[in-house]
């Protein structure tokens, strides 16, 4: 059996694009501190997850996957959610700029797009005026015009993308890179 994990990435795009969306569904599992604990969630039997709450953010940075082992994130944002909505050191965010976001989710099974026997999962992105590039577990699977830190670096383009699915083992680490000036 196929098991499939949507993630309504409308949450990260209407936060690059400066809209609110409303917060999760009651009763499901949200990320604190950057860590999504999805141990004993059961997809067959609840469904659907957005990738809500707190993901770390390295705000004014664009960040490749393997520089988090050096990195500490500025703070944590809330997805969904607008940047001017948030404070980095009691200061508030401006509603432009660039940033890259990371979140682990912790899984209590095998993802593998490979195997039969494993369930899968997939990533929805639907359209939005922003350049971003989507990666877990440090392979790029989904990227959207050119995220730069200036006008001069910088192309946007909405799409929508349905990604396939990917193998992440037991533990996922999404990545986001992104920017809030198109």
């Amino acid at each position: 059996m196929k098991w499939t994990l949507r993630t309504a990435a409308v949450l990260w795009l209407m936060l690059l694009a400066g809209e609110g969306v409303a917060g999760a569904a009651a009763g499901k599992p949200e990320a604190l501190d950057g860590v999504l604990n999805l141990e004993g969630y059961s997809f067959e039997r609840d469904g659907e997850l957005a990738l809500s709450g707190e993901w770390e953010l390295y705000w004014q940075a664009l960040l490749e996957p393997g520089a988090f082992a050096d990195a500490v994130p500025a703070g944590y944002a809330r997805v969904p959610g607008t940047w001017n909505d948030q404070k980095l050191d009691g200061v508030d965010l401006s509603n432009q700029g660039y940033a890259t976001y990371r979140l682990v989710v912790r899984l209590d099974r095998e993802y593998d797009a490979e195997s039969q026997d494993s369930a899968m999962m997939s990533v929805r992105i639907p359209g939005a005026a922003s350049a971003y590039r989507l990666w877990i577990n440090g392979k790029p699977i989904a990227s959207v015009g050119q995220v730069g830190i200036d006008a001069a670096a910088l192309f946007c383009r909405g799409l929508l993308y349905d990604s396939a699915s990917h193998a992440i083992g037991r533990r996922m680490e999404a990545g986001l890179r992104a920017i809030a000036t198109c």
